[in-house]
């Protein structure tokens, strides 16, 4: 997964098992799983960054389907 944020700042908010890896100073690849797209989707906004589903179109639903949640809740 590709996350639009350095390393350091990733590997602060993951759990260790977490592989990391800088692209570049402001940009990194995380080799993140979990049990369903969910899941990983509200992990992944734990992050605090702005991220890349990729070719994923279940976790990119996933993604959504919280985007507007929080939205109406924010009003």
């Amino acid at each position: 997964m590709k996350i639009h944020a350095p390393a350091d700042h990733v590997i602060a908010r993951v759990p260790p098992a977490v592989i990391v890896e800088a692209i570049d100073e402001h940009t990194c690849y995380a080799n993140v799983g979990s049990d369903n797209a969910h899941e990983l989707a509200l992990w992944l906004g734990l992050i605090d960054a702005d991220l890349e589903a990729g070719d994923d179109p279940e976790l990119a639903d996933q993604l959504r389907q919280l985007a507007a949640r929080y939205t109406r809740a924010a009003g």
